[in-house]
């Protein structure tokens, strides 16, 4: 059996693939700098949303993170595995991260992660790979959008969810 082509990481080229990627994401009326920050300013308590509000960084959301605990709302992978796909539906809505999305074809996109959360991602060939199999998941209908002729590649806009 032939191996699927990969993009194991996202780095450089496909930087825009990662949820800590800079885009403005709104949530319950706040905006957050990433989808990783908006994320984590919801499944976290409240107290908490201001400064991933505030956050900038990838590293300092990280340390955030690593401060909270999830609440007992969120505290369910499924749960969470519908919110991350809700924020990432939002993110590659926008011409731009769609057209970036569809030019990745059939590859597999892998999210390997250094820190082995190997629910997101994957670490030496082994984890869920949550992450990239939303973003493949969005892909494939935004192929089929353009397939039926609901949307164009240059009207990307006409796509809902």
């Amino acid at each position: 059996m032939q191996r699927k082509e990969a993009i194991r990481g996202f780095a450089g080229e496909y930087n825009f693939l990662s949820n800590a990627y800079p885009f403005v994401i709104s949530v319950r009326g706040k905006s957050f700098r990433s989808v990783e920050a908006a994320f984590l300013a919801t499944i976290y308590p409240p107290k908490m949303e201001s400064a991933f509000e505030d956050a900038v960084s990838h590293s300092t959301i990280k340390r955030l993170a690593v401060q909270g605990k999830v609440t007992e709302e969120y505290s369910d992978p499924e749960v969470q595995l519908r919110f991350m796909e809700s924020l990432l539906r939002q993110k590659f809505s926008l011409d731009g991260f769609a057209v970036s999305l569809l030019a990745t074809g059939d590859k597999r996109l892998e999210e390997v992660l250094p820190n082995r959360d190997l629910f997101w991602g994957t670490f030496l060939g082994k984890g869920k790979n949550h992450l990239g199999e939303i973003l493949m998941k969005i892909r494939s209908e935004l192929q089929a959008r353009i397939l039926s002729g609901k949307a164009t590649m240059w009207k990307m806009r006409e796509i809902q969810y």
